[in-house]
């Protein structure tokens, strides 16, 4: 063999165990990365004395800014991995906004698994018998859920009430059923309550109508069943009430209410 052979034979020696030793390193320098992330994304969060703990994510939130609620939460470390993950499991659309229930010590996986999935949070609102729209509007504001003047204001507003559905009235007095409803944060517009406790109404008229046992219309329906609720509040008396007032109204008569 020549000397030039026996040249290019060492060189291409050389060549190939620079080569192995390149892909070697770059071998284990993955596998130390993929170590390093699953020891993170398998990983117990810390460790808290809450077995639950409510986390509220704003609408709009982005997934740092939720990876630094959780970790202020104690459900995981602060560490960039979350990020890591959160692209990885393709979550960034799909965390949503709301107030949860979390449950602590969790994997990272585990977790962002269950906040995929979680249910918001459920708060029972009861708005009482006989109250007009102050006073309504008084209890949403009081439990955080609206501005106490624009939910009035938004009553009064006429451009609303026809988009409701509702002609030739000025204002939703009357039309805001009471009952308890279930509602979620983030709490929604003061047009959005309004029109929750509209179409509860509307939906009890649907149902009495079918049955109807006078002449009256809808609104005067509404309009007599406020003056009743203000008349008494036993519930035992209102049905005599009403009856009273009705009989008075074929006759033609003043109702003579308070």
């Amino acid at each position: 063999m020549t000397d030039s052979s026996e040249e290019s034979v060492k060189r291409s020696n050389r060549l190939m165990r620079g080569v192995l030793w390149t892909s070697l390193c770059l071998f284990i320098v993955l596998l130390s990365a993929v170590i390093w992330f699953m020891s993170y994304t398998w990983g117990p969060g810390p460790t808290v004395e809450e077995s639950k703990v409510t986390v509220y994510i704003p609408r709009g939130t982005s997934s740092k800014s939720i990876a630094q609620l959780l970790a202020e939460k104690g459900l995981i470390h602060e560490d960039p991995r979350f990020l890591i993950l959160v692209r990885l499991m393709n979550r960034t659309a799909k965390l949503q906004a709301g107030e949860f229930n979390l449950t602590t010590g969790q994997t990272p996986l585990d977790l962002l698994t269950e906040l995929a999935h979680a249910r918001p949070v459920e708060y029972n609102v009861t708005i009482p018998e006989g109250l007009n729209i102050v006073e309504t509007a008084a209890i949403f504001s009081a439990g955080g859920w609206v501005d106490e003047r624009r939910f009035i204001e938004k009553a009064y507003d006429t451009d609303f009430i026809r988009q409701l559905g509702i002609e030739d009235i000025d204002s939703l007095e009357g039309y805001l059923y009471p009952d308890t409803y279930r509602l979620m944060k983030p709490a929604g517009k003061e047009a959005d309550l309004l029109k929750m406790l509209v179409v509860r109404s509307l939906s009890v008229w649907r149902d009495l109508s079918e049955n109807a046992i006078s002449d009256l219309n809808r609104h005067q329906t509404f309009t007599l069943a406020s003056i009743v609720e203000k008349e008494s509040g036993v519930d035992q008396e209102r049905p005599v009430i009403a009856s009273v007032f009705l009989n008075r109204l074929k006759k033609k008569m003043k109702l003579q209410s308070d």
